[in-house]
């Protein structure tokens, strides 16, 4: 009910009652073309006609932050104004930030993942093509294919297990 009070301060604040509001229905519209648009506003009028009884109540445990989808677009003087509503503000960016950070660690991790795989099978084609190259009698360019090879698949499979 706080964020509710402060609201309605910060309104009172603003705004006196012989200001005029004007609204740029082409800044709402979302560029649908006035037929939408006209559209749509008479039935958001005609379901607020019918259903004046049954409006949803604001409750202490909503915010005005989830009503107005945050502000990314206009300058935000609500949130300088209201603790509350900047501290919901600040909670909803943090949770959004934490899930990019989530999904951006599961690419990684994926990726991390193909990386060591085909570390993996790098080391082995190397590993057959020395084992070939001692066979035809190339057996210094053969041990160095080895050994680079077991390197590269001991690093795969270490990477992939840890």
């Amino acid at each position: 009910m706080d964020l509710y009070n402060d609201f309605l301060k910060y309104l009172d604040s603003k705004f006196n009652e012989t200001d005029l509001l004007e609204l740029n229905i082409f800044e709402i519209g979302n560029f649908d073309g006035m037929e939408n648009l006209v559209g749509e506003i008479k039935n958001i009028v005609k379901n607020i006609k019918e259903n004046i009884n049954k409006i949803h109540p604001f409750t202490p445990d909503e915010s005005v932050y989830s009503y107005v989808g945050g502000d990314d677009f206009l300058e935000n003087q609500f949130r300088e104004y209201s603790a509350d509503y900047l501290e919901y503000g600040l909670n909803e960016e943090r949770k959004l930030r934490d899930k990019e950070s989530v999904k951006h660690q599961s690419n990684t991790k994926v990726k991390e993942k193909f990386k060591n795989i085909f570390m993996c099978i790098g080391g082995i084609a190397f590993i057959g093509a020395s084992i070939f190259g001692i066979a035809t009698g190339d057996y210094f360019m053969g041990i160095v294919g080895i050994i680079f090879g077991g390197i590269a698949l001991l690093f795969g499979v270490l990477n992939l297990k840890g």
